[in-house]
């Protein structure tokens, strides 16, 4: 994820723990973009162990989506 992000990809992923939170902190890592797609609306992060990564996708390049 980390490769594609610094090859500039825009990498889109859901935000749910696992890989789609290592996607998401790879693209951050790379100074690249990242676009989390939530099942919930933007207001909040979901899943909540995930409110620093919603934080720091919001103050990037990247997007929350929902």
């Amino acid at each position: 994820a980390g490769s594609l992000a610094k090859a500039g990809f825009c990498l889109v992923s859901g935000m749910a723990m696992g890989v789609d939170t290592v996607v998401h902190r790879a693209a951050l890592d790379a100074q690249g973009s990242t676009i989390a797609v939530l099942g919930s609306g933007v207001d909040y992060a979901y899943p909540r162990c995930n409110q620093s990564l919603y934080e720091d996708i919001l103050k990037s390049s990247g997007a929350v989506i929902s």
